[in-house]
């Protein structure tokens, strides 16, 4: 599901300025459906080869969603400055977001979860071998 931004003048201008902020960001907010609502939760996430990937443990609510309504919103976003603005209440807040939609799969194989982890502790802790 791709949207138009309503304000254009400041939509982020290229796929490799999304990338950028996506990978230079500790925390998104994982968002999914409940039968009361919406439930939205801030994630630890790495991402890599084009997905998202999230570091939980094996139980808990997000995990009992997840597998029930596969269905996601992932949203990372960087505040910037509040600046004085000619519309609206005279000032403005810069910031930059990336909104992504899409379902959510569990990686099953050791190898897979090992190799994954790993990506993870290089990206928050370059210094530290995982294994």
């Amino acid at each position: 599901m791709k949207t138009e931004p309503r304000r254009k003048e400041r939509a982020m201008k290229s796929p490799e300025e999304m990338k950028s902020l996506l990978d230079r960001m500790a925390v998104g907010h994982l968002a999914m459906t409940t039968e009361e609502g919406p439930y939205v939760v801030p994630v630890n996430y790495l991402f890599a080869e084009g997905c998202i990937y999230l570091h939980s443990g094996p139980k808990g609510r997000k995990i009992e969603l997840l597998r029930k309504d596969p269905r996601v919103c992932f949203l990372v976003d960087e505040p910037g400055p509040q600046v004085r603005w000619d519309k609206g209440c005279g000032i403005s807040q810069i910031y930059e977001s990336v909104m992504c939609f899409g379902r959510a799969e569990f990686v099953e194989g050791v190898e897979e979860k090992k190799r994954i982890l790993e990506m993870m502790v290089r990206k928050f802790l370059p210094s530290v071998s995982p294994f």
